[in-house]
């Protein structure tokens, strides 16, 4: 049977909390200034931030609005035959 330390390995706590400080304090400073961008702007994207998003969302518009139109023309006209 295979020990719990051999599937994870101890885990330097000290070295892991001084990266991730080194990264927040140094290196992230340094990659904001590369990309001349300020990351408190930074949000997650949304679909319409996509390429082409745009285009394909007009097609389902007009597909489903194509759809609603038969169906509501098909459903009238059944009024009319009763």
């Amino acid at each position: 049977m295979v020990s719990f330390n051999e599937l994870f390995p101890q885990v330097n706590e000290k070295a892991i909390i001084d990266t991730v400080k080194h990264f927040f304090k140094d290196e992230l400073p340094k990659a904001q200034r590369y990309s001349h961008k300020d990351i408190s702007g930074i949000k997650s994207p949304t679909v319409s931030d996509m390429l082409g998003v745009e285009k394909q969302l007009n097609a389902v518009t007009q597909s489903a609005n194509r759809f609603y139109g038969v169906s509501t023309l098909k459903i009238t006209r059944s009024w009319g035959r009763n």
